[in-house]
């Protein structure tokens, strides 16, 4: 005989689903009156990972091969970002564009560029060291050729820094007293001008935690070069925000430009928020030679 208390969940189960096949039901049928079906949303892919442990490599079936992730909820953002939402989109007359990645991470994004444009060349920016092995292994893994990798940071000048390694996606060139020392690594930094002021590039992407706004001062001279720009602004709450300086960068070299918000406070005024530290976090799309 099952006692009470074990029963009571078992009803209360039955009596929730019922509820909710009802309300369905007549939610159907409204809908149905104005000459409209409801059709099932199928769930996202890798939905699983939202509660798998995180921070913990794992090998996952991505695209028919084995791809691995250095984080569980972070890959699954980025793949609904970037395979779903696809926000790196971008069109081209050129057959074989060149694509520079700046923040690469595990290499979803070159994925991405490569299933986007098959005879694509791309040059591959990641800056943390850990992270850096996981990508050389995923590109490694899918045999993509026409692909150079830098495990370096991109800086205003050559030198030497400490770089705090999170394990993840929000890695950064350490500037807080409270990033942890076991968490930080000596990282080698190069310029970007480097890798665009020869070339014509179709797609730059600026991904790279809060240092993007010195990397396109330093570079901005070269910008001209470049048909399409993503970059991901970050406002760290104890820095002066310099998104001005971003966009007239992004003005002086005849670019139109859209900005979207990622992260950020409903109510400002009132409700001070913040995520990794940050008050706001944007996406910026500049882009050239398109149609109105």
């Amino acid at each position: 005989m099952i006692k009470k208390n074990k029963l009571s969940p078992i009803l209360n189960y039955i009596n929730n689903y019922w509820i909710n096949i009802q309300v369905k039901n007549t939610i159907k049928k409204f809908i149905n009156n104005f000459g409209y079906n409801l059709i099932p949303v199928e769930q996202s892919p890798y939905y699983e990972l939202i509660n798998t442990e995180r921070y913990k490599p794992l090998n996952i079936n991505l695209s028919g091969k084995e791809f691995k992730i250095a984080d569980s909820l972070s890959f699954y953002y980025s793949y609904q970002e970037i395979f779903v939402g696809e926000i790196y989109k971008f069109n081209s007359t050129n057959h074989s564009p060149l694509i520079i990645d700046c923040g690469s991470n595990c290499g979803l994004s070159i994925l991405y560029f490569r299933t986007l444009f098959p005879k694509s060349k791309i040059i591959g920016i990641e800056a943390d060291p850990y992270i850096f092995e996981i990508l050389k292994t995923n590109i490694n893994n899918y045999e993509l050729s026409s692909v150079e990798l830098y495990n370096c940071a991109l800086w205003d000048k050559v030198t030497k820094l400490d770089f705090y390694s999170e394990k993840a996606d929000a890695g950064r060139i350490a500037y807080k007293k409270e990033d942890k020392t076991d968490k930080l690594v000596k990282i080698d930094t190069r310029l970007l001008s480097e890798f665009i002021k020869d070339k014509h590039v179709d797609f730059l992407k600026l991904d790279i935690e809060g240092a993007e706004t010195k990397v396109l001062i330093e570079c901005k001279d070269y910008l001209k070069n470049v048909n399409n720009i993503f970059i991901e602004y970050h406002s760290f709450s104890d820095k002066e925000q310099d998104l001005d300086l971003i966009l007239s960068i992004l003005k002086d070299n005849h670019f139109r430009y859209q900005i979207q918000t990622q992260f950020g406070s409903r109510r400002p005024f009132i409700e001070k928020k913040l995520q990794e530290g940050m008050d706001l976090q944007l996406n910026i799309f500049g882009y050239k030679n398109q149609e109105q």
